[in-house]
């Protein structure tokens, strides 16, 4: 019976620890904000929690997202439980407001609009009651409650374009915006307010090219949206011939499929212009479609060789002006303004003007054949351009004109505000003095009063008191009239003045292998620099580098002037340039930035451009204590390929003696294209065959560019292989998928960074009628790190992504280069859903003795190849939660690991109690677990049979 009686007390003790434990988990689980202590403070008095049954709140932990629209963010509480008398003599409570932390106000609101973060504090004041019953010490406790309104990234909006010009755009699939600086918009957001537009100005006519442009949030708005507008290529038909022939007797036809063209971008547009200046020369055509779209094309070196052989003045090259006039001849035969004659020896060309056209007619002296010929460009100008007495100058700063100055060359140039002065002089008095600015020159009176009746410039007073100044941003040419006493006028002109104070931009950095380095050696790369200036043009580069190191400070461009290499310009074309220097001692397994600022002809330095990228040479482990002097330079090194960014074979003109295939190296004896140096085809970027079987041509001279490439692969024998070369690039046209459909022919492009498709014609059912971009950016850091280890775990992976963006139209290769360390082992690749948020195990594939592992693709997306030493170990199928053991993270092909489960993987020991309950406070979780198993353990020995058994024993004994 002790026994029993042992039980029937134990029993009441679980009753008691049942009711405890219970009472503390009702606490946890039940409580409401603002009530997480129930007892007193240490000395008695209530606490600032407890005094309220229902406390403020923050609404939308964490704050909204900016919307311009009025958002409450906290709701107040209004219920107070009231204490005895003898605790609280008096009580009040009151809310203030802030947007600092520090300066309170009781005005305000819990409905905010800006941007920012609110505090609202809540105080309490109440007298406690002293043991006498008299008046204690007044106490005020507060609490701030804390929400914001946080700015709204400008990277979930659309670019769209709202021209102001007749020029349009077309873009990649990448993005929607079509225009450039005030063109792009973003609905309902104001340029200058709430984003910044940094890239090209592309309001003239531009010529083809990508262009990159950046929107940038400022204010309300944070993020950046990059878009990449596409200046699409023409191709000028010389004599309907895509081809340029060296040069033309007499004349030669210009047209553009599907464009008219002019000699200016608001001239007269035709559906061709015939070119009959003798000579060779370049200069620009306008092209223009139907929806209005200019596009700015450069012909280059057109020669025109008459089949007469006219001479000016006794020379047979044209000057660009000639005095009162000039004398046309040519041996062996007269000369006349007409078919029928009279003909003579000598024509003399009086007639004052500039590029004036003639035709003239040429009679063979032996045969009587009679050929016309066209001049273009002839210009006279008079001895003396003024019919006044007056003498005069216009001075800018240090240069000076007296005259009519009759040059289109650059005469003087400034980055700050410079004064126009004019000075006139006469024994018989000085009636007035004018002055005019325009972008254009004249060289006779009659072109400059001509110019100001057009309206293309006026007239303007001139009094010496208030100095006008050289017109800025822009290239022109200063004009001035001196009237004298009888009324006859002297003209004064300059050449060009500029005032430039727009910064110059660094467009692309890059390096580059040398075409002169060995795959082995850690020396000669070469830089690669572009950029490009609105008004004086970019004078040259500077270049700083170093070794890749936490916390590097980026130099200022004064410093990098001062202290960096100076990098000469290499090429012009228009406003772009472009510059290449030879640097020495990179490795492939270091990581150097390059810091790069332009300077104009002007004196403006442009922002600094920093570019981080890996060498081109070997590992430092893998290049010998001699392989490189003392000085930084390469030691009997062997020579390597062409310095283009990512090509293959340097070798532009060698072709494999078997059809084999695969491609095999070319023969060291071979010699490649002399004249294009790494920086010619950096700038050039033209895709070309550079290796194939069977019959057809291969090499940058015969096959360089699509349309020779679509040729090639139209009259290609079936079960040919076409390599081709991107040089570079990674945009492949619609009409060369078009050209490759159906067809037993296998494309192979190689790409940047070894990385090759593979596309069997064959599978090319549809073409989409779109170009493609098949580029490969390797280290694309898209996928979320958390989601990213948990598949990966320790084991090596490379991030991917297919910069075309959805699904290809046909079924492609992928042949990526691992690495030979990894030879044997298996390559999975993961396919990111971005709307799930997850990854999927699409393939998986045996990397080969050359280190490669081959994917089949017919989508572009973002991916991650993961490598590992053995085969998978869950099931197909099987959804493996991020947090399991390593072995089991690389999951089978169509099974997924999502964001959520990857944010499982870590565990914190302790949590807020908030995170549980709602409330305030910070508890470790074994305190509620405790709880939890007490009270159960009190359940179990209260409840269970056995004990109730000892009961009906007690009852028998009572």
């Amino acid at each position: 019976m002790k026994l029993v009686k042992n039980f029937k007390g134990l029993k009441k003790w679980a009753k008691t620890l049942f009711v405890a434990m219970l009472t503390i988990c009702i606490i946890f689980t039940t409580t409401g904000v603002g009530t997480l202590y129930a007892e007193a403070d240490t000395d008695g008095y209530p606490t600032y929690e407890s005094y309220w049954s229902t406390q403020p709140s923050v609404i939308n932990p964490g704050g909204v997202t900016y919307d311009g629209q009025e958002h409450q963010l906290f709701s107040l509480g209004a219920n107070r439980t009231p204490y005895p008398a003898d605790l609280i003599f008096h009580y009040g409570y009151g809310y203030e407001y802030s947007t600092d932390g520090v300066n309170y106000s009781t005005e305000g609101s819990v409905s905010q609009t800006a941007v920012g973060t609110y505090y609202l504090k809540v105080t309490v004041w109440y007298t406690k009651i002293n043991d006498d019953n008299t008046e204690g010490e007044r106490v005020e406790l507060s609490e701030v409650y804390t929400n914001s309104i946080n700015a709204i990234s400008i990277e979930t909006m659309t670019m769209s374009l709202t021209p102001s010009s007749p020029i349009t755009y077309t873009l990649d699939a990448a993005t929607t915006a079509a225009n450039t600086g005030s063109y792009y918009t973003l609905s309902g957001l104001d340029l200058g307010t709430h984003y910044t537009v940094s890239g090209p100005d592309l309001s003239s006519p531009p010529v083809p090219g990508d262009y990159t442009v950046t929107l940038t949030g400022i204010g309300n708005y944070t993020g950046t949206l990059t878009g990449t507008v596409r200046v699409p290529d023409v191709t000028i038909l010389f004599d309907n011939s895509s081809t340029q022939n060296s040069s033309y007797t007499n004349s030669v036809t210009l047209s553009v499929d599907n464009y008219t063209i002019s000699y200016t971008p608001d001239g007269t547009y035709n559906s061709s212009i015939t070119y009959t200046e003798l000579g060779t020369h370049s200069f620009d055509l306008y092209c223009k479609a139907s929806d209005g779209t200019v596009i700015k094309k450069t012909v280059s070196n057109l020669t025109i060789e008459s089949s007469i052989p006219v001479k000016y003045d006794g020379s047979t090259t044209k000057a660009s002006s000639y005095t009162n006039k000039v004398d046309i001849t040519a041996d062996g035969y007269t000369v006349g303004t007409s078919s029928s004659g009279p003909f003579s020896t000598t024509y003399t060309h009086t007639t004052v003007g500039a590029g004036q056209v003639i035709t003239l007619y040429f009679r063979n002296s032996s045969t009587g054949t009679v050929t016309p010929v066209t001049i273009n460009d002839l210009t006279i100008v008079k001895a003396d351009a003024t019919n006044g007495t007056s003498t005069g100058k216009i001075t800018v700063d240090t240069y000076s004109s007296d005259k009519l100055a009759l040059t289109t060359d650059v005469v003087y140039l400034t980055r700050e505000p410079k004064l126009i002065q004019i000075e006139a002089s006469n024994s018989a008095g000085v009636s007035k003095i004018e002055y005019a600015t325009a972008t254009d020159i004249y060289y006779t009176i009659s072109d400059i009063e001509g110019a100001v009746t057009d309206g293309k410039m006026k007239w303007k007073n001139y009094d010496g008191s208030s100095c006008p100044t050289i017109p800025l941003n822009q290239a022109s040419y200063i004009y001035a009239r001196i009237t004298d006493a009888n009324g006859g006028y002297t003209y004064l002109s300059t050449g060009q003045v500029i005032h430039d104070n727009v910064a110059p931009t660094v467009s692309s950095v890059s390096l580059n292998k040398s075409s002169s380095s060995s795959s082995s050696t850690s020396t000669d790369n070469v830089l690669v620099i572009s950029g490009s200036d609105e008004v004086s043009g970019v004078e040259s580069f500077y270049m700083t580098y170093a070794e890749k190191t936490n916390n590097m400070t980026t130099p200022s461009a004064e410093t990098i002037i001062s202290t960096g290499q100076k990098v000469e310009v290499a090429v012009r074309d228009g406003k772009l340039v472009a510059a290449n220097a030879n640097l020495s001692g990179l490795y492939s397994d270091k990581t150097y930035v390059f810091y790069v600022v332009a300077k104009d002809k002007a004196g403006n330095i442009s922002a600094v451009s920093q570019t981080e990228t890996k060498g081109q040479g070997a590992s430092s482990s893998a290049v010998s204590g001699n392989s490189v002097n003392k000085d930084g330079s390469s030691s009997g090194l062997a020579a390597a390929p062409n310095g283009i960014a990512g090509s293959g074979t340097g070798n532009t003109n060698a072709k494999q003696t078997t059809n084999a295939s695969k491609k095999t190296a070319k023969a060291e004896t071979e010699e490649p294209v002399a004249e294009a140096t790494g920086l010619d085809r950096e700038i050039i970027r033209t895709p070309y065959i550079s290796d194939a079987t069977g019959n057809t041509k291969i090499g940058l001279e015969a096959t360089g560019g699509w349309d020779k490439i679509k040729s090639e692969v139209e009259k290609a024998q079936d079960g040919t292989t076409v390599y081709i070369e991107m040089s570079g690039l990674s945009t492949v046209p619609a009409s060369f998928f078009s050209t490759l459909k159906g067809k037993n022919v296998t494309a192979r492009l190689e790409m940047s960074d070894d990385v090759e498709w593979i596309i069997d014609g064959a599978n090319v059912v549809t073409s989409s009628g779109a170009d493609i971009d098949m580029g490969v950016k390797v280290g694309s850091m898209n996928i979320p790190n958390d989601l990213l280890y948990s598949v990966t775990g320790s084991y090596p992976h490379k991030e991917i992504e297919l910069q075309h963006n959805g699904a290809l139209g046909f079924d492609a290769t992928l042949r990526f280069p691992i690495g030979t360390n990894y030879e044997n082992k298996k390559a999975y690749l993961y396919y990111y859903d971005t709307d799930k948020k997850e990854l999927l195990l699409m393939q998986s594939s045996s990397i080969s003795s050359s280190g490669i592992a081959e994917f089949d693709f017919d989508h572009a997306s973002d991916y991650t190849i993961v490598i590992r030493p053995d085969e998978m170990l869950v099931g197909t199928g099987t959804t493996v939660n991020a947090g399991t053991a390593e072995a089991e993270a690389l999951t089978a092909e169509g099974s997924s690991v999502t964001l959520a489960e990857a944010g499982s993987v870590s565990t914190p020991s302790t949590f807020a109690v908030t995170d549980m309950v709602g409330q305030k406070a910070s508890v470790r979780i074994w305190l509620f677990a405790v709880a939890i198993i007490s009270a159960a353990l009190c359940g179990f020995i209260l409840f269970m049979p056995g004990f109730k058994l000892q009961e009906s024993y007690d009852e028998d004994d009572d």
